[in-house]
């Protein structure tokens, strides 16, 4: 007997999916966690490019588990899982390490964005629908050997986030495809949490409000 997914189903799947990551980021604590501990031994004894290289390997594996974390949403207090920052440079590296694989070979995802805070839900909210819009870009073939930036503009109470495109050192304009069911999840998205997402100039603009902590 077949079986049809209900929104239901979809909802107990990203709940298992969330507490599969939970067990991967905890696994990669203890593995980073002794890896570390293991090259702290080593080139305690014997400094070695060997001891170096199991150090680099350890904070990898340590920053890989913090993005984890971060990816599978803000947690509340009494967790395990520290809540994120929401700052918008931790959020970059997130972004980058997710979406770069995304846009396939030959596209590079570059940027720089102000070190601002958001908070953690709008953060998490801002790396799906970022996530989500890339796909759009690598399905409205993106052509080879171009870029995808992303800058940060911030104002008083508000930042602005703009995805452009380059292609042979010119700039690429951006035009929305409604008809790309990633666009459209990506603007659904953000209509749902009071992200504004647009095109201007060519380029989709992406504002967000700052945390009020960072407008003190």
């Amino acid at each position: 007997m077949s079986m049809k997914t209900t929104p239901a189903h979809g909802a107990l799947e990203a709940d298992l999916l969330r507490k599969v990551l939970d067990t991967v980021t905890h696994d990669l604590g203890g593995l980073s966690s002794a890896l570390a501990l293991r090259a702290d031994v080593m080139q305690r004894s014997a400094p070695s490019a060997a001891a170096d290289a199991c150090g680099a390997i350890a904070r990898e594996l340590r920053s890989l588990g913090g993005q984890l974390r971060e990816i599978s949403g803000p947690r509340g207090p009494g967790t395990l899982s520290p809540v994120p920052t929401g700052s918008l440079a931790r959020w970059f590296a997130l972004v980058r390490r997710f979406g770069q694989p995304l846009l396939g070979r030959g596209v590079t995802l570059r940027g720089e964005v102000e070190d601002a805070h958001v908070g953690a839900a709008a953060a998490h909210e801002l790396t799906y629908i970022v996530l989500a819009l890339l796909n759009a870009l690598r399905d409205g073939h993106q052509a080879a050997h171009s870029e995808i930036l992303v800058l940060s503009c911030p104002g008083d109470d508000s930042i602005a986030l703009r995805i452009g495109a380059r292609a042979a050192g010119q700039p690429v304009v951006i035009v929305e495809d409604v008809d790309d069911e990633w666009w459209h999840w990506a603007a659904q998205r953000a209509a749902g949490a009071n992200i504004s997402l647009q095109v201007v100039d060519g380029q989709v603009e992406l504002i967000v409000s700052l945390a009020k902590s960072a407008q003190l």
